[in-house]
């Protein structure tokens, strides 16, 4: 389901978890707005037309991720997107950062 987002975002700019927030493309990074929670159909239309998935399926994957998420950010507080970024629970508020690569030499 993360690379279905990846790939959601690849082909637009912002993708709605509905009842969880948003996570938009800027630039070359990315950030999660929390009152984005509107579902717009538009993740589901995603999954629809790119992996053949009904309208009840696509929306029950949606759902399942977020639980994921949800479940994950409660138990250590930390959630990764891969190359978008780590979403992070602090205090109740959730916030994207990006992801850094070091070279070790």
């Amino acid at each position: 389901m993360l690379q279905s987002l990846i790939k959601a975002l690849e082909s637009s700019n912002s993708v709605t978890l509905p009842n969880f927030g948003g996570i938009m493309k800027m630039g070359s990074s990315y950030m999660f707005n929390e009152f984005l929670k509107f579902n717009d159909g538009k993740f589901s239309k995603f999954l629809q037309e790119t992996d053949g998935f009904s309208e009840e399926e696509a929306n029950a994957k949606i759902d399942d991720f977020i639980k994921e998420i949800k479940s994950v950010l409660s138990a250590v507080g930390v959630f990764s997107f891969n190359e978008i970024g780590t979403l992070y629970q602090i205090e109740g508020k959730i916030k994207l950062e990006k992801t850094s690569f070091t070279a070790n030499k």
